[in-house]
């Protein structure tokens, strides 16, 4: 079990190589979530060489979402696109953060690929604000819900589908709602909690909670 490889055996150099060799053997479905536990696991032993190593799939992941194998290859990568966020911030790189994840977004524009577009301008909102940038911050998370529609996905497989559509919009008005909180601004705050609360009312199963956005 990936989950409780020591670090040590996670950092070899030809752990990767291995890896890869098993996308030969194994469907999509098994080895994207080989490879997600592997990357996944890097980002949440949370040390300087893991974040590091969790880094160096960054252009291999944006080039996995520019040609998936399928959608269930497309949603896994996201993910990781989207969690790589974490090893950015642990390593006190937002400015390289930045650079990243702003040409991703430009590329997934060219693309129409409207979910990465999404997912790139809310890892991008979390970095300005935490920059102190609140502006920069407020823009990009409106820009995320900007490139949103009104689906609801089937999120029994694959838990990031709640993050985009209604269940998506719920979520970043949430953000935007603590944004405008954090800078005083109780009027925009409010307007963006009754926002959201009104497409919580939308989701498909609001009282199980079963697609709620974590």
């Amino acid at each position: 079990r990936i989950e409780d490889t020591p670090e040590p055996f996670l950092l070899k150099n030809d752990l990767g190589i291995e890896l890869k060799k098993l996308k030969k053997v194994l469907s999509v479905k098994d080895y994207m979530d080989v490879y997600s536990a592997y990357i996944l696991r890097l980002l949440s032993n949370n040390s300087t060489a893991s974040n590091e190593r969790a880094l160096l799939f960054g252009p291999e992941l944006i080039q996995n979402l520019k040609q998936p194998e399928n959608n269930y290859a497309y949603y896994s990568s996201l993910w990781l696109f989207r969690e790589l966020r974490s090893a950015y911030r642990n390593l006190g790189r937002l400015n390289e953060s930045l650079a990243y994840y702003g040409w991703a977004e430009r590329d997934f524009i060219k693309l129409n690929d409207s979910d990465a577009v999404s997912i790139a301008n809310n890892v991008l909102s979390g970095n300005f604000f935490r920059l102190g940038l609140q502006e920069r911050a407020i823009y990009h998370q409106g820009k995320s819900i900007a490139y949103l529609n009104d689906r609801q996905d089937n999120f029994e497989f694959q838990p990031v589908r709640m993050l985009f559509g209604i269940p998506g919009k719920l979520n970043r008005y949430g953000v935007l709602s603590q944004i405008y909180l954090k800078n005083n601004k109780i009027k925009e705050a409010d307007s963006c909690l009754n926002i959201a609360f009104q497409y919580y009312k939308k989701l498909a199963s609001p009282l199980q909670h079963f697609d709620v956005p974590f």
